[in-house]
């Protein structure tokens, strides 16, 4: 590669090592601005330095250094004197089309292998005129350092050098010839709105004006006027509007625009339709709530997703906009300060839909009384709550807050004074000590929006040890005579409840039956049921309240031994990875949960 110029005598720094130079001595590049290179176009790099040393007899050269996309490319570079090197003439490139620019490392090497110091971290920008810019619009959108134009001849974004000749194929944001032809819409969003207006229309596709005046007066929408908004203006690409009202004898029609004057080659005609609608409402549910708010409300309909946006009020209070289609808006109702029936008010842009809907806002509910105060540390035993208008709360939640974590379980509302919970489980870390009993520094009630039962200062609610098992043998099998009980020793099968004859239900099955079970703190003693062969073993654990519903959340899970009762001996037997459960879940099952059945 041959050099671009030819360098002036420097002044040589005597070869000093790089240990010599010192501080404001130091070799170093100087901060210059963007360094633009376009591919596959032959050209130098020239940078600003000081303290350039020059290389003695016998010492190499300067060097160039780019990293592109994890391949390196050397170029001989010309030091012209302390304070100027360049990067000799030699081109460029990068793959793929979906980068237009591309920054690369740049470091400045002499004598082989000594760097010199680049502290503004100058890099070299390699660009694509024609990478991401496949209209007009886009092309004479990039920025002028690029020197980007485009080609008509050609249908592409190239720069002017690659273009032919003649001055009428060339248009450049800088030039007389600026204006693209050929505007296409691509989209438009939304596609239906009401005749009283106010909607606003996206419109999106290609050419579509360089500055918001190209466009500002000549827009049309189904042949009503559409004013454009500066904010929603993306030059090229994007026109946002706001519709005028329709007359009654307006139905639909295309969107039409003019990019700046309107003659054939800058008009554009939507191929989608854009549809004047009348919008209806029918009901709405649930139709009352509580008063701090949180209830999701339903309003049903006739064409309810035209337009734009959506306002619902209940009185003076907003119902914040969650999401609709054709023949729905669902709302979430804020607080009112007010407990009494408000009338309902839905507006879509322009448009107020008329309809005698009413919403109540009643009492926050009370809770007087759960029962039982304690669960064990993996939860899901069951809660039964008593209060006032906890009907009204439609996703009911339990919550414990312990180490700073909160834990949160599913409740079921049964009517307006009951419902029933599922413990939430504490997650506790490796090192707790699992004969402690917990108390959460919180307890309390999700329910919707409602604040006041967050935290339930009536409670003194008590996490007690899991259960835990010992294992039956170090085989991992267990022999018994015909008819002997099957004995499952452990620790914690007892919650230790003050002032109570309180106890875990257990359920063993051999096989699919039942055997009868006596519990104590340290065992389960199961009579064996009348069977032979081989069967699976299953342990259930549940809370103290029979008929309870199973939580929703992770599914339980159990595991199984296999018992064989013959005419003289049997055994009960565990798979051999057994061991590497943690103890908690080492009891009769390969793996233990707590729940309902």
């Amino acid at each position: 590669m041959g050099s671009s110029a030819e360098a002036p005598r420097g002044e040589p720094l005597g070869g000093q090592d790089d240990a010599e130079l010192l501080g404001d001595d130091c070799p170093q590049l100087l901060r210059v601005d963007k360094i633009l290179v376009p591919v596959e176009v032959i050209k130098p790099i020239t940078l600003k330095a000081k303290n350039l040393p020059q290389p003695q007899s016998g010492q190499r050269g300067y060097e160039c250094v780019l990293n592109i996309q994890g391949s390196e490319q050397r170029v001989p570079a010309l030091r012209f004197n302390s304070s100027s090197v360049q990067c000799q003439n030699t081109s460029y490139s990068y793959e793929g089309m979906e980068i237009n620019n591309l920054p690369v490392e740049l470091t400045v090497v002499w004598n082989g292998h000594f760097s010199i110091d680049n502290p503004a971290q100058n890099k070299v920008h390699l660009y694509k005129c024609g990478a991401m810019r496949e209209s007009c619009g886009l092309c004479l959108k990039a920025d002028p350092d690029f020197e980007c134009g485009w080609c008509q001849s050609q249908g592409q974004c190239t720069l002017r050098q690659h273009c032919p000749v003649h001055e009428s194929q060339w248009l450049e944001l800088s030039g007389a010839n600026s204006k693209c032809t050929n505007p296409r819409i691509t989209e438009i969003i939304p596609v239906t709105g009401p005749r009283e207006g106010g909607t606003k229309v996206t419109i999106r596709g290609e050419n579509l004006g360089l500055e918001f005046r190209d466009i500002a007066s000549h827009v049309k929408v189904a042949g009503v006027e559409c004013s454009p908004l500066v904010d929603g203006y993306i030059p090229a690409e994007q026109i946002v509007c706001e519709m005028g009202e329709a007359k009654p004898s307006q139905h639909a029609g295309f969107v039409e625009i003019c990019v700046a004057v309107c003659r054939p080659e800058f008009m554009a005609r939507s191929s989608q339709l854009y549809y004047f609608m009348t919008l209806t409402l029918s009901d709405l549910k649930p139709s009352r709530g509580p008063r701090s708010g949180g209830t999701q409300v339903t309003i049903t309909g006739t064409n309810l997703n035209a337009g734009s946006n959506v306002v619902v009020m209940f009185g003076k209070q907003p119902c914040l906009f969650h999401r609709r289609s054709p023949s729905y808006i669902v709302c979430n109702t804020t607080s009112s300060d007010e407990v009494l029936e408000m009338k309902v008010t839905v507006q879509v842009d322009r448009a107020k839909i008329h309809q005698d809907l009413f919403f109540q806002y009643v009492e926050d509910p009370t809770i007087v009384r759960i029962e039982p105060e304690w669960s064990i540390v993996s939860g899901n035993t069951p809660i039964a709550v008593w209060g006032t208008h906890l009907d009204l709360i439609q996703n009911p939640q339990i919550r414990a807050k312990h180490g700073g974590k909160e834990h949160i379980n599913l409740c079921e509302v049964l009517n307006a004074t009951e419902m029933t919970c599922q413990a939430p489980a504490l997650s506790l870390g490796p090192d707790h000590q699992s004969d402690l009993t917990e108390r959460p520094e919180e307890f309390g009630f999700i329910l919707d929006n409602v604040q006041s039962l967050l935290i339930l200062n009536m409670t003194n609610f008590t996490y007690y040890p899991n259960p835990v098992f010992e294992a039956f043998s170090p085989s991992g099998i267990l022999e018994l005579k015909p008819g002997t009980p099957i004995i499952l020793k452990g620790k914690n099968l007892i919650p230790p409840v003050a002032g109570g004859n309180v106890k875990l239900n257990y359920t063993v099955l051999i096989g699919e039956k039942p055997c009868t079970v006596t519990v104590s703190d340290v065992q389960l003693l199961c009579e064996s049921p009348n069977l032979i062969g081989r069967h699976k073993v299953m342990v259930r654990l549940m809370g103290e309240h029979q008929g309870c519903r199973r939580a929703s959340g992770p599914a339980p899970s159990w595991a199984t031994g296999a018992f064989r009762k013959g005419i003289n001996s049997g055994f009960l037997e565990l798979p051999s990875w057994l061991a590497h459960i943690p103890q908690f879940l080492l009891p009769i099952s390969l793996q233990i949960s707590f729940f309902c059945i």
